[in-house]
């Protein structure tokens, strides 16, 4: 597994649009929440493995929320299995 760390919501939607990978993961430590996102259109479809939710967001709200907080503290990465 190889593990992009991404950067700003632009470097997630290049992630997203080069179909690198749809699976995320928050990590701090030795904790880790792990996300499946998708975009469709100016919407971002984020499934919640922890809890088997899903929610539909834009980006503003994307970037409001714990991923954003992820983003910005340099702890939000990309799981991929294609080289990188």
């Amino acid at each position: 597994m190889n593990y992009i760390k991404v950067t700003s919501i632009e470097h997630l939607d290049e992630l997203l649009e080069k179909h690198v990978s749809s699976e995320f993961v928050i990590r701090s430590g030795v904790l880790r929440s792990s996300k499946n996102i998708q975009k469709q259109g100016d919407k971002y479809i984020v499934y919640h493995y922890i809890d088997d939710t899903e929610e539909t967001v834009t980006a503003e709200e994307l970037m409001a929320d714990n991923i954003g907080a992820a983003i910005r503290n340099g702890n939000f990465y990309c799981e991929t299995t294609k080289d990188i």
